[in-house]
């Protein structure tokens, strides 16, 4: 079904999608799911977003979302540091699944991580999104 939707959405060059034992992994480009050096999830991305969520709310899995940031896009905030962006990234994401109750907290966790100390500018290309479904223990 998210494989699908991955399709259905057009997003076949920027999402990947692998089943294994272990449950699904989604690894996607930040500009998917971001402006350049927003932490805001952009409207567009809503119903893809909405389909992950339909399925991990039906299979009651757990959703792990990690930001990681290589550095700074072009345009970020002087003052922000690649953790600062992956964090709130990866939060801003949890929070879409549990708004309008959609998941459970106890369902949805986030974390954000940064290769670089610095305000490196990158590429948004060197920068992703990964969701990890898996069944809850």
């Amino acid at each position: 079904l998210i494989q699908n939707a991955t399709t259905r959405f057009g997003l076949g060059n920027t999402v990947s999608v692998n089943m294994s034992k272990g449950g699904i992994d989604i690894v996607m480009k930040d500009q998917v799911l971001f402006a350049a050096g927003e932490v805001e999830v952009q409207k567009r991305i809503y119903p893809y977003l909405n389909v992950i969520a339909d399925v991990a709310a039906k299979n009651a899995l757990h959703v792990q979302v990690k930001a990681r940031a290589a550095g700074l896009p072009a345009g970020s905030q002087a003052n922000q540091s690649p953790w600062a962006l992956s964090s709130l990234r990866a939060v801003n994401v949890m929070r879409y699944f549990l708004a309008y109750d959609r998941l459970a907290v106890d369902q949805v966790s986030a974390a954000g991580s940064a290769t670089v100390a610095g305000p490196q500018t990158v590429t948004g290309e060197d920068n992703e999104i990964e969701l990890h479904l898996s069944v809850s223990e």
